[in-house]
């Protein structure tokens, strides 16, 4: 993506100019504060009075209030997911990205280690692009229109990945119904279009590895990964997408759950959720899916369980109007 606006620029790694915050390129919008302003070079040490004064303003919670920080200048607001929302933005606005990928690592972050948090952590992911797709600055509209289709397609295709899981349900569930049913959804080995499936079949999956070990990566790593991208598939995209339904429905609410990243010893010895070498952590592994799947089908019934009962509660509501208005017509 060189040649357009540059790559994707979300997530981890991510490094803006200070510029960039304060309009687009060829327009500057002058920060509210005068030692904000990105040209501005503080000679004072950070231990200064003056200095921690002003971080501390501008750390606190009303700083923002009545500002244009979060709508056209800063981090954008209005979203799960603020870096994709502002990365987005910003390409829309005229800026361009560059990648870097050098030999030591520049930034390091912090990740959920357990199993059960990172799903609460990419359910949270999902429900914030699903909100993108479907507001007023939706790639599918907005994108195309400042971005181009060539350059909107890479963030249509995070925008609407959760919904990819309905499909990912389906294909995971209909071969043993098929099974059971004695009906094969599958060609047969002496069916002629049984080579153009297994031709599709490895290519994919061959060019899927290929690009993830030219990309430092390794085997392991990218069955870890496509495993991974199953559980997702199937916990926690499919049940931010149902959330996002029904609070677009008007049924429920739209709650927000931190993720827990505090380093736990414990933890550290379960490597890589239980996907590496270590055959111990296979089975904690296995245990923390069971763990998180059942916790998230729990959660989605209370969250059904909530939307019958609102449901129910307006049905009842509605009854004693159209009983005083029948009453008043006779």
């Amino acid at each position: 993506m060189n040649g357009l606006s540059g790559p994707d620029y979300f997530g981890t790694g991510t490094f803006f100019r200070r510029r960039i915050f304060y309009g687009a390129p060829s327009s500057f919008i002058e920060p509210e504060i005068e030692e904000l302003n990105p040209d501005n070079f503080v000679e004072r040490s950070i231990k200064n009075l003056s200095i921690l004064e002003l971080a501390h303003h501008v750390a606190g919670c009303n700083y923002e209030n009545q500002t244009n920080w979060g709508s056209k200048i800063g981090f954008r607001y209005g979203s799960l997911v603020e870096d994709y929302y502002t990365g987005y933005r910003l390409h829309c606005e005229g800026w361009k990205s560059v990648y870097c990928n050098p030999e030591r690592a520049s930034f390091l972050c912090e990740m959920p280690l357990s199993l059960n948090d990172s799903l609460t952590q990419t359910k949270r992911w999902a429900l914030g692009l699903l909100e993108v797709s479907f507001s007023k600055h939706s790639p599918l509209v907005f994108g195309i229109r400042f971005l181009g289709p060539l350059q909107a397609h890479c963030y249509i295709y995070y925008a609407l990945g959760p919904l990819m899981s309905f499909p990912v349900a389906v294909y995971a569930c209909l071969p043993q119904i098929a099974l059971l049913n004695n009906f094969s959804v599958f060609p047969k080995v002496w069916d002629p279009w049984f080579f153009l499936f297994i031709f599709l079949f490895l290519g994919a999956y061959g060019q899927d590895c290929l690009e993830f070990v030219l990309a430092r990566g390794t085997i392991l790593r990218w069955w870890s990964d496509q495993r991974m991208w199953l559980i997702r598939s199937l916990s926690s995209d499919l049940f931010g997408s149902l959330e996002h339904i029904i609070n677009h429905l008007g049924i429920a609410t739209r709650g927000f759950e931190v993720t827990s990243k505090v380093v736990d010893n414990e933890q550290n010895k379960s490597v890589d959720y239980g996907f590496s070498e270590n055959p111990k952590g296979r089975k904690y592994g296995l245990l923390d899916f069971s763990d998180a799947y059942c916790k998230f089908w729990g959660h989605s019934i209370s969250i059904v369980h909530s939307a019958l009962i609102s449901l129910e509660f307006r049905a009842a509501s509605t009854v004693p109007m159209l009983a005083s208005s029948s009453k008043a017509n006779a």
